[in-house]
């Protein structure tokens, strides 16, 4: 996982958190609004995980990417590369 990953609200809990610090990792988990105290987090990180998910989903509007019709990793690669050309 890279440094301040952004995860889900299902994971805002202390012993979560906890593992992650001492990974060295910076969490960037929105707070509950029912959580007492809750945790700083950057609403920027966490945005920005909004618009990889988007473009995840849009790759797998493609059948053969869903599928991964294509066994072969250069394959394949080549075709993620080409419909995320299409994409943008």
């Amino acid at each position: 996982m890279p440094p301040g990953h952004p995860f889900v609200y299902a994971w805002d809990c202390d012993g979560f958190r906890d593992l992650l610090t001492g990974l060295g990792l910076q969490s960037c988990i929105p707070p509950k609004d029912n959580r007492k105290n809750p945790e700083p987090f950057h609403r920027g990180h966490y945005k920005k995980r909004h618009r990889v998910e988007n473009f995840f989903q849009r790759l797998k509007e493609y059948r053969a990417i869903a599928t991964r019709y294509e066994k072969r990793v250069d394959r394949f690669e080549a075709l993620v590369l080409v419909v995320s050309a299409l994409c943008w």
